[in-house]
């Protein structure tokens, strides 16, 4: 059943029927934070998120934190929002677009899935998301991190095992390091104290080091960019010390100071007692894909700045700026 109210907003040219198609997941409020308008696949997973509903009844913002209303959006005009329903603990992620005559907002969302399982788990299926929307790509990439992941539990436990049976280890020592010498990957294996031992061919063809001028050297100490999210450094640096495995993003040094995206996937390897020996780590680069997504935010903002500015003269020094802030430049 499409549980989409009538249109209360005016989208110009643009009907209700496209701007839900183009934003499924999308609600919008008034100036006494009551919902007036949902999407009919937000309903889905949101199913009190009904016109005629309180925000703070539905609605928790987990990031910037604090009870979503109008005036916690209008306070944060630029920030992405994180919010959670309060009954179906679904996390929504998106912006707002804060209209003035009369007073109202609008959210503009999609689920934030973690899992390539909870999509279906959810009752979505593709035609919930718009074209536009990342969300399927991101669970297309989920889901081959699932399977890298759960190949490198498998091939960790497999050396676990190897070092009970000296022959059983050496052949499948052999065996494991053509599979990691083929990969466009790259792999490291350092020792408990996290010195590389082994790097493959896809380690040098993505940082242009050689295994010679690396082995005993920390990966962090050459491949470590200064501009690195510190949250990220910290989380990976917490991880180690206490010898568990983890998923990060990093931004990292090429050896001719080229700087790329990094997708590290990083798991302890134990001996028959239980003791950390080993850690080997697994990154590709998603320098592309980063960058994609660094386009896509740039478009959108700077569509929804087109769209609100008064003139082009307006329209275009604002534009200017966002240029410059996404790339990191002085303007």
């Amino acid at each position: 059943m499409n549980r989409v109210s009538s249109s209360t907003l005016d989208y110009g040219h643009v009907s209700m029927r496209d701007f839900a198609r183009v934003f499924p997941f999308y609600f919008a409020w008034d100036a006494n934070d009551i919902i007036t308008e949902s999407g009919a696949s937000l309903l889905k997973i949101c199913p009190r998120a009904v016109p005629g509903a309180r925000l703070q009844d539905v609605f928790h913002s987990q990031s910037p934190e604090g009870e979503f209303c109008d005036a916690h959006a209008r306070a944060n005009p630029e920030r992405l929002f994180l919010l959670e329903d309060r009954r179906q603990k679904v996390i929504l992620r998106g912006q707002v677009m804060l209209l003035d005559r009369p007073r109202r907002g609008i959210m503009l969302a999609s689920p934030w899935l973690t899992e390539p399982d909870q999509a279906h788990q959810m009752g979505l299926t593709t035609h919930d998301f718009a074209v536009h929307d990342q969300t399927l790509d991101l669970l297309q990439v989920l889901q081959m991190q699932r399977k890298v992941t759960t190949d490198l539990q498998r091939l960790a436990s497999q050396l676990t095992e190897q070092r009970i049976q000296m022959r059983e280890q050496e052949e499948q020592s052999h065996k494991l390091a053509l599979v990691a010498a083929r990969t466009d990957n790259a792999v490291i294996v350092t020792d408990a104290a996290g010195h590389i031992e082994w790097v493959n061919e896809g380690f040098t063809r993505m940082t242009g080091w050689q295994l010679e001028e690396v082995i005993g050297r920390q990966p962090g100490d050459f491949l470590r960019c200064p501009e690195a999210d510190p949250g990220a450094d910290n989380f990976m640096n917490q991880c180690l010390q206490q010898q568990r495995g983890f998923r990060v993003e990093m931004l990292n040094f090429h050896r001719s100071g080229r700087k790329y995206w990094s997708s590290i996937e990083i798991q302890p390897i134990r001996n028959e007692a239980g003791e950390v020996v080993n850690f080997m780590s697994i990154e590709s680069d998603v320098t592309q894909r980063r960058q994609a997504d660094q386009r896509r935010a740039l478009q959108f903002s700077t569509s929804r700045t087109l769209a609100e500015a008064d003139s082009v003269r307006q329209a275009a020094a604002k534009v200017i700026q966002l240029i410059c802030n996404q790339l990191g430049w002085i303007a």
